[in-house]
């Protein structure tokens, strides 16, 4: 029973789940009584983890799911780099939408522009898979704020790219930045910490 509630928790194929198949044919099979109990300490050890790992992405406020599409690979069967940034931006959109920041956009007259963005490729991505995109606030200045995004991909269940972002509050009528008011810092300060 342990067994089957264990690797429901974990999806099949984890490393997890077929360390809990060996050690439950450890335990059924006719080993002896001391071998059966170091095995099911064992086994006991490994529900602990279960219990207290954590799921990819959990301290990110907002986490974007995206199916990969056929057509986001390139030549070489794997997801070409350009699309990880348009993974970013939908996680970006995410944040700002789930924390409110949207609707404390409407009167200012201002609003986020992108100065910078940059990716650190892991492993490759391919079809078919869905990437988990998360974003959170990694450093607030006067008029920035800088965000990081760790891409989860579900086939090689691992982070397999990460990234940041420098989103600068932008003054569209005079071309010009300007500092993030105390509502603005209010509502990161909050959507991060429910968490």
């Amino acid at each position: 029973m342990q067994r089957v509630l264990a690797s429901r928790r974990l999806g099949s194929g984890s490393r997890q789940d077929f360390r809990i198949r060996e050690v439950s044919k450890l335990l059924t099979s006719s080993a002896t009584k001391r071998s059966q109990s170091r095995v099911a300490l064992v086994f006991a050890k490994i529900n602990q983890t279960i219990r207290t790992s954590t799921m990819p992405l959990e301290t990110f406020p907002a986490v974007a799911t995206i199916p990969v599409q056929w057509g986001d690979q390139d030549v070489f069967q794997h997801v070409n780099n350009a699309h990880y940034f348009r993974w970013f931006e939908s996680s970006r959109v995410e944040y700002w939408h789930k924390s409110g920041l949207f609707e404390a956009l409407e009167g200012p007259g201002y609003g986020p522009i992108l100065a910078s963005v940059t990716c650190n490729y892991k492993r490759q991505i391919k079809f078919p898979d869905t990437v988990l995109v998360g974003t959170k606030v990694e450093k607030m200045g006067v008029s920035s704020v800088t965000l990081t995004h760790d891409v989860f991909s579900e086939t090689n269940n691992a982070v397999s790219a990460t990234g940041t972002s420098v989103i600068v509050m932008f003054d569209y009528q005079k071309q010009h930045p300007v500092p993030i008011d105390e509502e603005f810092k209010a509502i990161f300060e909050a959507f991060e910490a429910g968490v």
